[in-house]
């Protein structure tokens, strides 16, 4: 469903993503892992169009997006929950929410009160707080609405970037319970960059490890949960934004 093919991309002279390849298939979850800086979230933000390649191949369905611009992707079926807060605070949960449909311009009429609706029934602490504005809602709220926010264009391919940094525990289990839903009651296929790496491991059936841009390792989720070398030198870290060398 999603392959990528010897991805290369670069911040001006800088090498951050070097010869990648990893795929997903349809219903899956994969994950990938490792430390900070290794490349993570600039290889999501290059398959969901916010940053352009060098050079390489990233298919959906066989169809090359690379070059498409991040509203096309969306409309191809690919949804990215980047990391960090993007949520517009002054603006209610609803209208955040139509923002995730805002590439197809159109206007909130009753089929898309219905989309809309689809997405908050995932979150159900939301679906009380529709006109309540984004900036009054707790951390774990907001991540919660980010990721309803997506849902909203009904993707066959869901991108989620550290979904669990600043949350508490009981939240990000909870978070991670709803994702698992989403993959199977949606048939949505999933790739995950998270540094709680038991957790997205849990959840997944593949996982990557990346390590300054490369693929390193590549396996079960099982295999790379039960492999006390690769949990000690890879998947301890606090995870992050990619620093450049």
């Amino acid at each position: 469903m999603l392959v990528v093919r010897n991805l290369n991309t670069y911040y001006g002279a800088v090498h951050v993503i070097k010869n990648l390849s990893l795929h997903v298939d349809k219903g899956e979850i994969v994950a990938i892992l490792g430390a900070n800086g290794a490349g993570k979230s600039t290889l999501m933000n290059t398959i969901a169009g916010l940053v352009s390649p060098r050079d390489g191949e990233i298919l959906a369905d066989g169809v090359n997006i690379k070059g498409l611009s991040p509203g096309e992707i969306i409309s191809m079926g690919i949804a990215l929950v980047p990391e960090g807060n993007t949520l517009f605070y002054g603006l209610s949960v609803r209208e955040n929410l139509a923002l995730g449909l805002a590439h197809r311009s159109l206007r909130i009429t009753p089929s898309v009160r219905s989309m809309l609706d689809e997405a908050l029934e995932i979150f159900p602490s939301l679906a009380g707080k529709r006109n309540v504005s984004a900036g009054s809602l707790s951390g774990g709220e907001q991540q919660m609405l980010s990721i309803a926010r997506a849902l909203v264009s009904r993707p066959r391919i869901l991108l989620l970037d550290e979904l669990s940094m600043g949350l508490a525990p009981n939240t990000t289990a909870l978070i991670f319970s709803r994702i698992a839903e989403i993959n199977k009651s949606m048939d949505t296929s999933i790739l995950i960059v998270e540094q709680n790496a038991r957790l997205a491991l849990d959840i997944s059936s593949r996982g990557y490890i990346m390590e300054t841009g490369k693929v390193i390792f590549k396996g079960s989720s099982a295999d790379l949960r039960d492999n006390p070398e690769i949990l000690r030198s890879y998947l301890g870290g606090a995870g992050g934004k990619d620093a450049l060398p």
